[in-house]
C-alpha cells in the first residue's frame, strides 16, 4: 500500500514567498500530522557492503547488482521499441510539446519503451520525451519524474508546481537537451503517439508479484533509462558528450539506483529521493522498490541483501569526472526532510545524521580514488519539490562545473539565514552581516572555499572580521570585504555546527543572545566559542 508521502500534494500553486511564510504554520501542525507510532527501521544498512573499498570491489558489487536485476540477460543493450518526432520546430512545439511554456525548444522526440511483465501479462509501456534546445551544447540531462502521471506541472497545467516543468525549462534555456521520463505505471496519455489512455494505475508493489523470465521486477524501473540512453548514444545528431541525471522523489530514487549501475551517468542529482534505511523510522519505507529486502537487506527476518544506500551513493559517485549531489528539502512535507526524521526513535538529530552519512560516503569515494559526493540541505524549498534554489544554485552550477552556492542557516530560531542587508545596491566592502528569514536570494548565498574563506555568490567578497589594528575580540561584528585570504577571512567549519575563526580559534560566529530567540535584522558577530545553540549553523560543504 502506498504511503501518502509518495503522492504529489493536492495544493494550489503559490508564490515562493507565500509558501515560505506558510512554513511556520506547517511546522505547528507537525504534532498533528505526525501523530502516529514509529518503530525502528526495518533495515540496518549503516555499514558499507562494498568491502574493502577498492575500485575492483566496487566493480564486482556493481556487476552483482546487475546480475540480480537482469540475470543472464545482463545490462540492457537494446533500444526503445519505437520512436517518433512530435515536433521539429519552435512553432510546432508550442502546441504539440507534452510540456508547455518551454521558450528554448526546437524539437521533441518520443521514445516508446515496452517491457515484458511475464507470461500472460500485458506489456509495460514507458514513454521518454527527448527535448532538444534551439542551441544545444550536446550534453543531455535525464529529468525523472516522481509518482505522478504527468510531466507538465507548469503555468496553466492545473497541477501542483513541484518543479518538473521549471527544471526542464531551465535546462533547455542553459542549452542542455533533456530526456523527461516517468515511473512505471505513471505514463500519461498522448494521442499524438497513439497512447490515448495512458497508464496511471501507479501499482508499484504489485509489480513485485510478477514472475519474469529472468531477473527481478526491480529492473522494470531502471531498464527504460538504459534503453533510452542506448538509443541516444548511437542516434543523436550531433552526438552527446555525456549523460547526466536529475530526479525528484521516486525519480530521485531512480537516479540513485540507476547511476550506481551505469557509469555513463556523469553527474547525478537526486532531489528528495532517499536517505539510508537506518534513518527511516517505520512506517516510512515507501514503496517496495525503496526497501526490497533481497536488494537492500532487512532486520527481521535477517536478510543480508546486496547493497545499502551508502553503497549506492558510493557507486553513483565513483569514477572519472563523476559526481553525485543529493538534495534534501529541510521543510519537505512528504519525504526525507527534517519533519520525517524521528529523532526520538533514531537518537540523532536530522543535521547530524545527514552530515554523518555524507562524511562516510565522501570518505568511501575518496578511498576509491575518483569521483565526489555531497548532500545539500535545501533551506528554501517549502514543500516536496525541486525549488528554484535547487535549480539555479545547485543543479545548473553543478552541470556547468561552477561553485555551488548555499545558505548559512542558524540552528537557533528556526528559519533564519546569514544575510547581507539588501539596500538597493550590490553588496560592498564593510557591509555588516545580519540574520534574516531564509529566502534563497543572492544576498543569502555563500560558498565555503578550500582556502577557508566563505565567499559571496559573486565570489568577490568574503566573510570578514574587521581588522582594526588589534586581534579580534568578542562582539566584533562580521562583515563582507574584498577577498584577500588573510587570517581574518579564514574560518573552519566544525562538526558541531560552529564556524571557528582561524585568526583566533577561540572565537566563533555567533548570534547575540539578548534573552529572546533571534529575529530578523539581528547582527552576526564573533564571540568566545561556547558550544551554544546560538553558535550552531547548518552549512552545505
Amino acid at each position: 500500500m502506498r504511503t501518502n508521502c509518495c503522492r504529489p500534494r493536492p495544493v494550489g500553486r503559490k508564490s515562493l514567498v507565500q509558501l515560505v511564510v506558510g512554513i511556520g504554520v506547517l511546522t505547528a501542525l507537525v504534532g498533528i500530522t505526525g501523530a502516529q507510532t514509529h518503530t525502528p527501521p526495518r533495515s540496518d544498512d549503516h555499514l558499507f557492503k562494498i568491502s574493502p573499498m577498492t575500485a575492483s570491489n566496487a566493480t564486482t558489487k556493481r556487476n552483482a547488482l546487475i546480475n540480480f536485476l537482469w540475470g543472464s540477460s545482463g545490462f540492457p543493450t537494446t533500444q526503445p521499441t519505437s520512436h517518433q518526432f512530435i515536433c521539429t520546430s519552435t512553432s510546432s512545439c508550442t502546441t504539440r510539446s507534452p510540456v508547455q511554456n518551454l521558450n528554448s525548444l526546437q524539437s521533441v522526440e518520443a521514445l516508446i519503451i515496452s517491457q515484458s511483465q511475464g507470461s500472460g501479462n500485458p506489456q509495460l509501456t514507458t514513454v521518454a520525451y527527448h527535448f532538444r534546445p534551439t542551441v544545444p551544447n550536446n550534453r543531455l540531462v535525464i529529468m525523472h519524474q516522481q509518482h505522478a502521471c504527468y510531466l507538465d506541472d507548469g503555468p496553466g497545467s492545473g497541477k501542483t508546481d513541484q518543479g518538473t516543468q521549471r527544471t526542464i525549462a531551465a535546462l533547455l534555456a542553459a542549452n542542455y537537451s533533456v530526456l523527461a521520463m516517468t515511473m512505471p505505471h505513471f505514463t500519461p496519455a498522448n494521442e499524438l503517439i497513439n497512447i490515448p489512455q495512458g497508464d496511471c494505475t501507479g501499482d508499484h508493489n504489485g509489480m513485485f508479484n510478477l514472475t519474469l523470465p529472468s531477473g527481478n521486477p526491480l529492473k522494470l524501473f531502471l531498464e527504460p533509462v538504459a534503453r533510452a540512453i542506448n538509443y541516444l548514444a548511437q542516434n543523436a545528431s550531433p552526438t552527446y558528450s555525456n549523460f547526466n541525471m536529475v530526479g525528484l522523489s521516486g525519480g530521485g530514487w531512480t537516479t540513485v539506483v540507476y547511476s550506481a549501475l551505469d557509469p555513463r551517468i556523469k553527474i547525478s542529482i537526486p532531489v528528495a529521493g532517499s536517505v539510508p534505511l537506518f534513518l527511516r523510522a517505520e512506517p516510512y519505507s515507501h514503496d517496495m522498490e525503496q526497501f526490497l529486502p533481497a536488494f537492500y537487506g532487512a532486520v527481521s527476518p535477517p536478510v543480508t541483501g546486496l547493497a545499502g544506500y551508502l553503497d549506492l551513493y558510493t557507486l553513483g559517485s565513483f569514477g572519472t569526472n563523476r559526481r553525485q549531489i543529493q538534495i534534501l528539502n529541510r521543510h519537505d512535507d512528504c519525504c526525507f526532510g527534517e519533519r520525517q526524521h524521528i529523532t526520538s526513535v533514531l537518537n540523532v538529530g536530522f543535521d547530524a545524521a545527514v552530515r554523518d552519512y555524507e562524511a562516510r560516503v565522501k570518505t568511501a569515494v575518496g578511498q576509491l580514488g575518483s569521483g565526489s559526493f555531497r548532500t545539500i540541505i535545501d533551506e528554501v524549498s517549502p514543500i516536496h519539490m525541486v525549488s528554484d534554489n535547487a535549480i539555479f544554485n545547485v543543479i545548473i552550477p553543478a552541470l556547468n562545473g561552477n561553485a555551488i552556492n548555499t545558505t548559512i542557516r542558524a540552528v537557533w530560531g528556526g528559519n533564519l539565514c546569514v544575510d547581507i542587508p539588501y539596500v538597493g545596491r550590490p553588496p560592498q566592502n564593510n557591509d555588516s552581516l545580519q540574520i534574516y528569514q531564509c529566502h534563497g536570494g543572492s544576498n543569502q548565498m555563500f560558498f565555503p572555499s578550500s582556502d577557508g574563506t566563505i565567499r559571496t555568490a559573486s565570489g568577490a567578497l568574503c566573510l570578514d572580521i574587521p581588522d582594526v589594528g588589534r586581534p579580534p575580540q568578542s562582539t566584533d561584528r562580521l562583515q563582507v570585504y574584498a577577498c584577500n585570504a588573510n587570517a581574518n577571512q579564514r574560518f573552519t567549519l566544525q562538526n558541531d555546527g560552529s564556524i571557528q575563526s582561524q585568526w583566533d580559534p577561540s572565537l566563533c560566529i555567533d548570534i547575540p543572545n539578548v534573552g529572546r530567540p533571534p529575529q530578523n535584522n539581528d547582527p552576526v558577530q564573533v564571540y568566545s566559542c561556547n558550544g551554544g545553540i546560538n553558535q550552531q549553523f547548518s552549512v552545505n560543504r
